[in-house]
């Protein structure tokens, strides 16, 4: 959020969807195919998982699956990204590799591949990150035809320009920068961390190449998750190693499940066969990656939690991960420098965030038709309990609540100056009598109040230039400590 304010429910109106727009179409096409997936007889779990997976749909997801994701360092699985995008690519071009590598057959098989990639990006619904990932492959395919390699910063540059330009507003948005910054650090990173060791086999270069790549874009991406989600899997190059290998074969089946339902109207009985034994070997597969994340889940400090880092410490974290890896790489003692500076800072930031005090406060909060206020102390809330006039306890400010106006029949002639005066639960307050008993700063008109008698207790303070606060008309009303 850029900025927050208080509206009244009188002053804003719902206006419903437009269900003619290209995103509506896209999200009903993807409800299309979410229908055959139901189809598949997979238990609740992996039709969740499938749907996640291949469509990025995740209503039907539990919180539980969520959780054990998001603890176990693989929540990207369950958002359609650049890694999705690029198997269906793979498939896509695997389907069309008939068509020839040369002269036109090339381009009549490119464009094929282009109509059908974004095809699929359209039914996932057209999310930032499958956006992305469709625009740098749409530029390998051209690039391809004019015998060029595209896959660079450039590539990420035009794909970034073109989103920016439909909708600048994604730049703010933390799905973009996520995967902007994943992209860039495996562009960055991986050539370098493959040319440490150079396996033997294909099988250990093959998880050696997949270290490397999950490495690389946590690297790029852990300042990020930290600065808006407070917390960072440990266990996160084990568990992509692990569930990697099964995601391509999961989107293999998917797609072909998808492709054979399409021709079940035929009635083929060994089609019904070939998709059940599919649809049996997905879900075994599913079973595998889910029994993964829950037992990495399950494991002693599985999660850093309480991180609260600022827009600084993210850039110097940045740059301590940069200028490392340069170090490391070049021994300049300017790299170095730089290195040790970030580090500083880093430390001095984050001694100051931990000197701050947490803002405490007194509110009286917004109930309709009801009072309720109450203190936020070290991110604990309590409720007061109104029942009766009392002095409300504040260390710099004098509070006085109002539940009943018995200060017509004082007996002393003194006026009690306050800073703030709350009335609460009566409807029968006169400001003109309250003011014979106290010298309020500001009058704090609480949800209790009928908006008739609110509206004359406004009308007297008017005349009697006294400042006042209307809870039903502007909000929650705090005064820090």
């Amino acid at each position: 959020f850029s900025g927050s304010a208080y509206v009244s429910s009188t002053n804003w109106m719902q206006t419903g969807r437009c269900s003619n727009s290209f995103r509506a179409k896209a999200l009903r096409l993807r409800g299309k195919v979410l229908d055959l997936y139901k189809n598949f007889d997979l238990d609740d779990d992996a039709y969740s998982f499938i749907s996640a997976l291949t469509l990025g749909y995740k209503t039907d997801l539990s919180d539980d699956l969520k959780d054990a994701f998001r603890a176990s360092g693989t929540s990207h699985v369950l958002a359609v990204s650049g890694l999705h995008v690029a198997i269906i690519y793979a498939v896509i071009l695997l389907f069309f590799s008939f068509l020839g590598k040369r002269g036109r057959g090339l381009v009549f098989k490119q464009l094929l591949v282009l109509f059908c990639l974004w095809g699929y990006v359209f039914i996932t619904g057209l999310p930032v990150s499958v956006v992305r990932a469709a625009i740098m492959l749409s530029l390998v395919s051209v690039g391809s035809i004019l015998n060029k390699k595209c896959l660079t910063y450039n590539t990420l540059a035009v794909a970034a320009f073109f989103i920016l330009i439909f909708n600048p507003l994604y730049l703010f948005d933390v799905g973009f920068q996520l995967s902007f910054a994943a992209v860039i650090s495996i562009l960055f990173f991986q050539p370098k961390f493959s040319k440490l060791y150079s396996p033997k086999t294909k099988v250990v270069d093959y998880i050696w190449s997949l270290f490397t790549v999950s490495l690389a874009a946590q690297l790029g991406v852990f300042p990020l998750v930290l600065y808006y989600f407070g917390a960072f899997p440990t266990y996160f190059f084990i568990t992509n190693l692990l569930v990697l290998p099964f995601i391509a074969i999961i989107i293999y089946s998917a797609v072909l499940l998808t492709f054979f339902s399409l021709f079940s109207f035929l009635n083929l009985g060994f089609l019904h066969v070939i998709s059940n034994m599919i649809a049996v070997f997905m879900q075994f597969l599913i079973k595998a990656v889910l029994n993964i994340v829950y037992f990495f889940e399950s494991m002693p400090m599985s999660v850093l939690e309480g991180y609260d880092i600022s827009v600084l410490q993210v850039f110097l974290m940045f740059g301590i991960v940069v200028f490392l890896s340069l170090y490391m790489l070049r021994k300049q003692a300017e790299q170095l420098v730089v290195l040790l500076v970030s580090i500083a800072l880093l430390l001095f930031t984050n001694t100051l965030s931990y000197m701050k005090f947490p803002i405490d406060y007194f509110a009286v909060y917004n109930s309709y038709n009801e009072s309720e206020m109450g203190y936020r102390v070290k991110d604990e809330k309590m409720v007061l309990k109104v029942d009766t006039n009392q002095i409300i306890a504040h260390p710099s400010a004098t509070i006085v609540l109002l539940t009943e106006n018995k200060f017509k029949f004082k007996a002393t002639s003194y006026v009690l100056p306050v800073d703030f005066l709350i009335l609460s639960s009566s409807n029968s307050f006169s400001i003109s009598e309250l003011s014979s008993s106290f010298q309020p700063k500001k009058i704090i008109i609480d949800a209790s109040i009928s908006r008739n008698a609110a509206a004359k207790m406004k009308s007297e303070c008017d005349k009697l230039d006294i400042a006042y606060h209307d809870i039903s008309n502007s909000g929650a009303f705090l005064v820090n400590f």
